[in-house]
C-alpha cells in the first residue's frame, strides 16, 4: 500500500449543516433514557455515490421531513444544494450520476389511477384509489438545468395507450454516451414494457425495442444494447436472447430455481451473462453463462451456507467481475480482483467498525465510498488512494453514542418439528453477561415474508434495547437467503408452521434465561405485523401486547393484490387460499383476541393496502377489543417521512412501557 492511510474525521459539509457531529453518551443508567428522536429520525445520509471520474460526491441528506439532493466537489471541498423535495409534493427515491456533470434522480408521489379492467366489486375496491407514481428528473451537479425526463404531454399521442405510473426503471446508463440512458416504460402496453433511449439533456424519447407479450423485464449491457428479456408464460419462467430485431428463446430450465433468475451483468463482448442460479442445488451462486449455448457455463462462486444473490460489481472497462457483495450474518465481499481486495482490506483496518462494504466507486477504484457499521452507528467514508486519505463523510445516527450500540448475535434454535431456525438476538448493554435478571422482551419478526433479517444495524432494535428490552429477530421458515428448501418450507404456512417458528424462538429465549415469560410483546411491520396479529388470537397467553405497523389482516386480499405486480402470477400458490386463508387471517378471528393492540398504517401504502387495517379496526370496535389505531396521512410502507417515524416510535414507547412495565418506566394510558 505504500504510505500509511490517514484517517480524517473532519466531516464533509452540505450547505451549512454538519453531517457528522460529536456524539455525547446518553448514560448507562436505564433511568436516563435517550430521547425517541435519537432513533426515529431519518438516517442523516440516505445515499452516497461518486462520479465516474471520482471528482464529486452525490449525497442524499436528511433535511427536515425527508431527503434533499446535495453535491460535493472533492478537490475544492465545495458543497451545493442540487434539489430539495417537498413531502406534500414528492420524495426522492434515489439518484445516480449519469455523467461526471449531470445526475438523474427518481422521485415518487401519490395520485389516483382508476382500475377499469375488472367487474368484480371486491377486487375493484382494492385496486381503485391512490397509487405510487415515479418520475425521472435530471439536473447538473450545481443545481442548474433541471428537467423532467418523461414529458407528460406524450401521453396524448394516439400511439400511446397510457401514461405509465412507474417511469424510473433505468436498464443502462450507457457510460460511453453522455447524452442518453436506456429505460423501460409500459407506454404502449399496460402490462408489458418497451425499451426507450432517453436524452437526459433534452428529454427526447425514442423507442428501441417494442414490448413482447411474455417479457416483463429487459436487460441491457453497458453499451446500451438490450441483451435479454425475462418473463413468464403459463406461469413458467421464460428467457429470450436478442438477435437483431427478433428474439430467440433460451432454454435455461437447468438453471432455474424457486424465483426467477435475474441477470447481474454481461461480458463486454456480449457473449456471456452473469446469473444468480442454484444450478440444480439448494443454494444460489454466481454463474457465467453462454448466451449462445446456456449449457456452457461455469460457476464463479457459491457459499455453502447462504444464497449468493445480487451485488455483482463488474469492471466498467474490462467487464470482468471485481467482487460480489452478498449477505451472510452481515454484508460481505467475495473478491475476484486480488489487488483491489488488498487495497480494500488495508482501508478497512483503518476504520473503527466490524463491518465494511463498498457502496460506490469511481471507474478506476482510485476512490471509493465505504459504509461501516458493527459496534458503531452506520458511518460513511471516502477513500482517496492517491492521497492515502480516509475521510469520514458522516454518521447516520449521530446522537447515538457508539458506546451504547449493541450488535445482534446470530443463533440457531430447533423448531418443534426439528427444523433448525436461524435468528438474531440482543440484550441491553447494561445486562450483558448478567443472568441475575430476566428481561422484558420484544419479539420482532421481519416482513416479506420471503426476505430475511441479519445482524446489520437496525434502528428499531437499538430503540428497544435503549428501553431495557431484549430483542429476538427470528428468520422463520420461508425466509430467503438460506437455500431453496428452507424458503419453500414456508409456502402455504402463513400463520401455521411459520408462526410456530416464531413462538419456538421465544421459548428458546426463555430457556436461555434471557426472557421473563410474563413480560413479552410482539412487534412487526408488513408480514411481521401479520405475525403479531396472529399471535394476538392464536397464542395470546404468551404475550402482553402486540404492535402491527402496516400489517396484513386478510390473506385473500393479499392474494388478489399480488396479481397487480410483475411476476405476481409466479408467486401464486405460495400463500393459502379459500378456507385455509380465512382460518389464518386475523380479520376473521377478532373475537379470540385478548391482548391490547397498537395498529399503525399509512393511507398511501401501496404494498399493504390501508384497507387491511381499516377493516380490522372496524371489527375490533364492533367486538369492543382494546386497541389504539393511528392512520398516517400521506404515510407509505417505508416510513419515508420523519414525523411518521417519530409518531410510531412515540406511540410504541408509551404502549410497550405500559404493558411490559419495566421498573424504570411509569405506567401510561393505551
Amino acid at each position: 500500500m505504500g504510505n500509511p492511510i490517514r484517517l480524517i474525521t473532519t466531516a464533509l459539509l452540505c450547505g451549512s449543516t454538519l453531517l457528522f457531529t460529536p456524539t455525547p453518551s446518553y448514560g448507562t443508567q436505564l433511568e436516563s433514557l435517550p430521547p425517541v428522536t435519537y432513533f426515529a429520525s431519518l438516517p442523516k445520509i440516505g445515499q452516497v455515490s461518486l462520479t465516474p471520474d471520482g471528482s464529486k460526491l452525490l449525497i442524499l441528506r436528511a433535511v427536515g421531513e425527508t431527503y434533499h439532493v446535495t453535491s460535493y466537489e472533492v478537490a475544492t471541498k465545495k458543497n451545493r444544494m442540487v434539489m430539495a423535495s417537498d413531502p406534500e409534493q414528492f420524495l426522492f427515491n434515489w439518484c445516480h450520476w449519469a455523467t461526471n456533470e449531470r445526475l438523474v434522480c427518481s422521485i415518487k408521489y401519490y395520485g389516483t389511477l382508476r382500475a377499469t379492467q375488472t367487474s368484480r366489486r371486491s377486487v375493484q375496491r382494492y385496486r381503485d384509489g391512490r397509487i405510487t407514481f415515479t418520475r425521472l428528473i435530471a439536473a447538473d451537479y450545481d443545481g442548474g438545468n433541471v428537467l423532467q425526463l418523461i414529458k407528460s404531454e406524450q401521453s396524448t399521442n394516439r400511439s400511446v395507450v397510457w401514461n405509465p405510473p412507474l417511469q424510473d426503471r433505468v436498464i443502462s446508463w450507457i457510460p460511453a454516451d453522455s447524452d442518453h440512458i436506456l429505460i423501460e416504460l409500459n407506454r404502449d402496453a399496460r402490462a408489458r414494457p418497451s425499451v426507450y433511449r432517453l436524452n437526459i439533456n433534452t428529454n427526447e424519447l425514442t423507442r428501441v425495442r417494442r414490448h413482447h407479450q411474455s417479457v416483463f423485464r429487459w436487460y441491457a449491457d453497458v453499451h446500451g444494447d438490450v441483451r435479454v428479456g425475462l418473463g413468464f408464460r403459463n406461469r413458467k419462467t421464460v428467457f429470450y436472447v436478442i438477435e437483431g430485431k427478433g428474439l430467440r428463446e433460451l432454454d435455461i430450465t437447468h438453471l432455474l430455481g424457486v424465483y426467477p433468475p435475474e441477470p447481474l451483468g454481461f461480458s463486454v463482448d456480449g457473449k456471456h451473462m452473469y446469473l444468480s442460479s442454484p444450478n440444480g442445488g439448494d443454494r444460489y451462486g454466481i454463474l457465467r453463462v453462454s448466451l449462445d449455448d446456456p449449457t456452457q457455463f461455469r460457476s464463479l462462486f457459491t457459499d455453502p451456507d447462504f444464497d449468493v444473490v445480487g451485488g455483482l460489481e463488474l469492471h466498467p472497462t474490462t467487464g470482468e467481475p471485481i467482487y460480489i457483495r452478498y449477505k451472510k450474518d452481515n454484508s460481505v465481499h467475495h473478491w475476484f480482483d486480488d489487488e483491489l481486495q488488498q487495497k480494500f482490506d488495508a482501508v478497512s483496518r483503518s476504520i473503527p467498525a466490524a463491518v465494511e462494504e463498498i457502496v460506490s466507486a469511481d471507474d478506476n477504484f482510485s476512490k471509493f465510498v465505504i459504509k461501516a457499521h458493527g459496534g458503531v452507528s452506520p458511518s460513511f467514508y471516502l477513500y482517496d488512494d492517491a492521497a492515502k486519505q480516509l475521510i469520514q463523510i458522516g454518521r447516520n445516527y449521530p446522537e447515538i453514542s457508539n458506546q451504547e450500540i449493541v450488535d445482534l448475535r446470530p443463533v440457531q434454535y430447533t423448531a418443534r418439528d426439528g427444523l433448525s431456525i436461524p435468528a438474531y438476538y440482543a440484550v441491553p448493554q447494561q445486562m450483558e453477561g448478567s443472568k441475575s435478571k430476566k428481561l422484558a422482551t420484544i419479539v420482532l419478526p421481519h416482513g416479506g415474508p420471503y426476505a430475511r433479517d441479519s445482524a446489520a444495524f437496525d434502528y428499531w432494535v437499538q430503540f428497544f434495547l435503549s428501553r431495557g428490552y431484549a430483542v429476538l429477530k427470528p428468520n422463520y421458515r420461508g425466509s430467503a437467503g438460506y437455500g431453496q428448501a428452507f424458503l419453500t418450507a414456508g409456502f402455504n404456512q402463513w400463520g401455521m408452521s411459520m408462526q410456530n417458528d416464531v413462538i419456538d424462538g421465544l421459548d428458546w429465549m426463555i430457556k436461555q434465561g434471557i426472557t421473563d415469560p410474563d413480560r413479552v410483546c410482539i412487534v412487526g411491520g408488513s408480514y411481521g405485523g401479520y405475525v403479531a396479529l396472529v399471535a394476538a388470537y392464536k397464542t395470546p397467553e404468551r404475550f402482553r401486547c402486540a404492535v402491527s405497523f402496516a400489517g396484513i389482516t386478510d390473506i385473500s386480499m393479499t392474494n388478489t393484490r399480488m396479481l397487480n405486480f410483475d411476476f405476481g402470477a409466479l408467486r401464486f400458490g405460495r400463500i393459502q387460499r379459500g378456507d385455509e386463508a380465512r382460518a389464518n387471517s386475523p380479520l376473521y378471528h377478532v373475537d379470540d383476541i385478548s391482548i391490547p393492540l397498537l395498529i399503525v398504517h399509512g393511507d398511501v401504502d401501496r404494498s399493504v393496502m390501508v384497507e387491511q387495517s381499516r377493516d380490522f379496526v372496524a371489527a375490533l370496535i364492533k367486538s369492543d377489543k382494546p386497541h389504539r389505531y393511528i392512520e398516517q396521512a400521506n404515510g407509505d410502507h417505508h416510513l419515508s417521512i420523519q414525523s411518521h417515524r417519530l409518531e410510531l416510535f412515540e406511540a410504541m414507547d408509551t404502549f410497550l412501557s405500559k404493558h411490559l412495565n419495566p421498573d424504570h418506566r411509569p405506567a401510561s394510558p393505551l
